[in-house]
């Protein structure tokens, strides 16, 4: 799995917030994140049918 090899799921970052809510801001830039992830998974040659947002 992914998070072994680079760090924290995000449910495990929850969890170490006061609410076990990410900031808006948090949120934010993990989405940011994600989606340029994906567009460079895209640009070589990968293409995620099955993405669950």
């Amino acid at each position: 799995m992914l998070t072994t090899l680079y760090g924290k799921s995000i449910w495990s970052l929850r969890q170490l917030m006061p609410n076990k809510l990410l900031t808006p801001g948090t949120a934010g830039r993990i989405a940011v994140h994600t989606l340029y992830q994906l567009k460079q998974l895209h640009e070589v040659g990968y293409i995620l049918r099955d993405l669950k947002v």
